[in-house]
């Protein structure tokens, strides 16, 4: 059973309002809450200050599900893992994008009831978890070539929501995917990926 969100309800309902979630990823977007994709930590982008701020559920749960169901990007992850700590790093290095953004992407895309996706950087799930909700587990797999990212349990499972079927990476080396893509989505950093898949 999907966890009850009131807070990602209404986003859902402001978002369809505005335009930027089409009527078919609806209910795709309300049974897979962002919240159920996002660490304890968390350092979301302020848009009144254009600043990051450090949001941990372990001291305050009510400010970080208020952020999780705000319309801004969130960072996850700064300086490749290494960087420890609550204040923010030096550079994002993953992080769960706009969900006005996501769904208008999603939106766009000529994804139909059947079509099978391969998703090229998983960061935190959400937005394979949001195809497997709409397509079906089966016809999703998402691929993640950061290790620590790649190390990382996926959040989804066991909080009711759905999760792709395969998640494919160990230790940025592309594993076989023996299947026909419809689609090939992606969303990551272009030098990122030359930089490993050269090096290997």
């Amino acid at each position: 059973m999907t966890p009850q969100r009131p807070a990602h309800t209404e986003l859902g309902r402001f978002l369809l309002a505005s335009g930027v979630l089409a009527r078919e990823w609806a209910e795709p977007f309300d049974a897979t809450p962002r919240a159920c994709f996002l660490p304890d930590l968390m350092w979301p982008l302020d848009p009144d200050t254009g600043r990051h701020l450090s949001v941990d559920r372990r001291t305050d749960p009510g400010e970080w599900e208020r952020w999780a169901a705000t319309d801004t990007a969130i960072t996850t992850q700064w300086d490749d893992g290494t960087h420890t700590g609550p204040t923010p790093g030096t550079v994002p290095t993953s992080s769960s994008s706009m969900p006005s953004v996501v769904t208008s992407m999603l939106g766009h895309a000529d994804i139909r009831p059947g079509t099978r996706v391969l998703e090229v950087g998983t960061g935190t799930g959400w937005n394979a978890a949001l195809l497997s909700a709409r397509l079906g587990s089966g016809n999703v797999v998402t691929v993640e070539v950061d290790p620590v990212l790649a190390g990382m349990d996926p959040p989804g499972p066991g909080k009711g929501v759905r999760t792709p079927s395969t998640s494919s990476s160990r230790n940025g080396r592309w594993l076989s995917i023996a299947r026909p893509f419809g689609q090939t989505r992606s969303s990551l950093a272009a030098s990122l990926v030359c930089r490993r898949t050269t090096s290997t």
